[in-house]
């Protein structure tokens, strides 16, 4: 069951990506994750201190679901704020990807190394 409110975990950095991907970096799990770009539309909306979720689109519960057990989102008792939901051609997803230790990145320059968190 989805909460009727909630907002972002305080302690998961969200990067948008220019083809609309949002990527989210839980701090206290060292796990990531990526969002398609409905999700990305979602997590804007979802920003500050609580929003209502009661209006979200029916299709989105599964999505909402996976937020709260993966604990990417803590839920709001009151002072939602309602909101209104972008439209998308698809429904918003979620993918979660392993911690973090030991993966490479590449840095601007091309150089890779292992950063390990």
């Amino acid at each position: 069951m989805i909460p009727s409110a909630a907002a972002p975990h305080p302690s998961v950095i969200a990067t948008p990506l220019r083809d609309g991907e949002t990527i989210l970096l839980h701090l206290h799990t060292k796990r990531y994750f990526s969002l398609n770009a409905v999700g990305g539309q979602y997590w804007k909306v979802l920003q500050g201190t609580g929003t209502a979720l009661s209006t979200a689109p029916d299709e989105s519960a599964p999505f909402w679901t996976a937020l709260l057990e993966q604990g990417l989102i803590v839920t709001c008792a009151t002072g939602a704020t309602p909101a209104a939901w972008p439209l998308g051609d698809a429904p918003p997803t979620l993918v979660t990807y392993p911690a973090l230790a030991g993966i490479t990145f590449l840095s601007g320059g091309g150089v890779a190394g292992p950063v390990v968190i």
